[in-house]
């Protein structure tokens, strides 16, 4: 039997992979459209991990344990584990793990653990380069420390 979860097809025009479920976990279903992807190391088999239809994952991130890609989020060379929850937010160069929520915002560079919420924030190198704590931080005009 096979461990694979799902499978990519090519999309010229976004010069993608898109993914369809090949069996059902968590709320996906057997032949759920997915979101795009670069290559098959940036969403892995295991877990209840998805990229929804509308988000694209590209070039070394790798999205793993039961974290989820919604809406029109854009992750790009990150890490993404745990019970994480992404909601239209652009993600780059970063590590995201743990119980995080992030909808709305935009992270460059940083690395985030814990159960932390963030909405409508952007960060950018965050001077400690981390946010560990739990809480909620909720910003509506850019920030570079919090």
């Amino acid at each position: 039997m096979s461990r694979k979860k799902f499978k990519m097809v090519w999309e010229p025009e976004s010069k993608a992979y898109r993914i369809y479920a090949l069996k059902d976990f968590g709320e996906v279903k057997k032949g759920e459209k997915g979101g795009l992807i670069s290559g098959e190391i940036n969403l892995s088999h295991y877990g209840n991990c998805w990229i929804y239809q509308g988000s694209k994952v590209t070039g070394h991130s790798n999205i793993s344990h039961n974290a989820e890609i919604r809406g029109e989020s854009y992750i790009e060379d990150s890490i993404i584990s745990g019970e994480v929850v992404i909601s239209d937010t652009s993600v780059r160069g970063s590590t995201i793990k743990g119980g995080s929520v992030i909808m709305s915002g935009l992270v460059y560079n940083c690395k985030i653990s814990g159960r932390i919420n963030l909405s409508g924030i952007e960060l950018y190198y965050i001077k400690s380069t981390s946010l560990k704590e739990d809480g909620i931080v909720i910003v509506n005009e850019s920030t570079d420390d919090l």
